[in-house]
């Protein structure tokens, strides 16, 4: 109840449904997703957590990495969208969609074809500083 009450004030917050329709729409999907059984919900989740994972680390490195980077804000994006792009093809395998062509990857066998990419992108995002005047437009 908790959850609910907490989910649906955050909503409600955000646009400008009723709070008590919130309460509803969320019960009701709470109690489908209860009522779908564990084994269902765990094969479908297993695709979905397969192409957010790749994020997840992703964040946590170029956190870490930040200090190094020119422009943090762009490098953010850029390599979580790499990450993400690359992690959505691990997880449409996931889901059981032939991904043969994308085989060529490092470590695509290994379920990893997001990893060299993503640290690619990180690479290059301290690697390249832009100009002062293209930094200056940019600000």
């Amino acid at each position: 109840m908790g959850l609910l009450c907490a989910g649906a004030d955050y909503f409600h917050g955000l646009t400008s449904w009723a709070y008590r329709n919130w309460v509803m729409l969320l019960g009701a999907l709470c109690a489908l997703v209860a009522n779908v059984g564990l084994s269902q919900l765990i094969s479908l989740s297993i695709p979905v957590l397969v192409a957010i994972y790749p994020v997840a680390v992703a964040l946590v490195l170029v956190t870490f990495l930040k200090g190094w980077f020119a422009h943090p804000r762009r490098v953010f994006r850029g390599v979580l969208a790499v990450a993400f792009l690359f992690g959505c093809l691990d997880g449409l395998g996931a889901a059981g969609m032939k991904m043969d062509a994308f085989s060529f990857l490092p470590l695509f066998d290994q379920g990893l074809a997001w990893l060299m990419p993503t640290l690619l992108a990180c690479v290059v995002g301290m690697v390249v500083r832009p100009s002062e005047k293209l930094a200056a437009e940019v600000a």
